[in-house]
This record gives structure tokens, sequence and C-alpha cells, in this order.
């Protein structure tokens, strides 16, 4: 399951984390919008040769999260090609 699709739904354990946790959340989101300048979102420019992999970002926030969110003391999962420690 992914991060967003456990945020969007309210009855995940993520969802019903942070509701318990932070329940003003959405005010303080709002409040903090409030005092930012109305601009649009920066956007690298890669070169005109390459197709970024954008998923991949997502991929990583979200393991990076999990990882954050876990009781171990160290990260599992798969080992990239040739690597001797497991990807974090």
């Amino acid at each position: 399951m992914s991060l967003t699709s456990m945020l969007d739904d309210r009855q995940s354990p993520l969802s019903r984390l942070i509701a318990t946790e932070l329940p003003g959340l959405a005010d303080l989101v709002a409040a903090y919008r409030g005092l930012l300048p109305a601009r649009a979102a920066l956007r690298p420019a890669p070169p005109d040769d390459v197709k970024p992999a954008w998923s991949m970002l997502g991929q990583a926030i979200d393991h990076r999260i999990r990882y954050a969110l876990s009781d171990r003391a160290t990260p599992s999962g798969p080992r990239g090609p040739g690597c001797s420690a497991p990807l974090a």
C-alpha cells in the first residue's frame, strides 16, 4: 500500500495515528499556507534528453517514512544489485 493511499484512507493505521496524535493538523496547515506568499511550486528542469523517474521520489519518501515509523533498529528489505547491505 502506498503512502498516498494510506493517507487517503481515513481508516488506515497511519491516518488514525495522525488524527489521534495531531488533531489540529488541518488548522495548522491552513494557517501556515495562509502565511506563505502565493506562488507556483518550483520544478527542476531536467535536460531535454532525460526523463526523470518521478515515481522513485515518492517511493523513497514512502520507504523513509515507513522506516521512521517502524520499531526496527535497522532497515530491512531488498538488497540492490552488487550491494552487501540492505537499501535504506
